[in-house]
C-alpha cells in the first residue's frame, strides 16, 4: 500500500497510472466492505481508512487461516488445516 493518505471513497481513477480500473478489495472476517482499494492495472493499493484503523481491522484475523480452495468457504480455523 502506498503512503498515508485514505481514499475513504473509491476512486474512480488511479492515482498513479490514472487507469479507471480500481476495485473493492475485502479481508474476511477484518471487516464487513472493501478494507482498500486496488488498480487492476498497475496494481497499487490504496487505503480505505487511516493506516491506525487498517491495522486495527487487521489484527482481528491474524492467525486465522482460510481454506479457499475447499467447498467450506465459511469455514475459519485458528490454525493450518489438516
Amino acid at each position: 500500500m502506498i503512503g498515508h493518505k485514505a481514499f475513504p471513497e473509491k476512486p474512480g481513477k488511479c492515482p498513479h497510472c490514472y487507469s479507471s480500473n480500481m476495485k473493492d478489495v475485502e479481508v474476511l472476517g477484518a471487516y464487513d466492505g472493501p478494507l482498500f482499494w486496488e488498480c487492476e492495472t498497475c496494481g497499487i493499493q490504496l487505503l480505505r481508512f487511516s493506516r491506525r484503523t487498517t491495522d486495527k481491522h487487521l489484527r482481528k484475523v491474524k492467525g486465522l487461516y482460510y481454506d479457499l480452495e475447499e467447498e467450506w468457504m465459511d469455514r475459519i480455523c485458528e490454525g493450518l488445516p489438516n
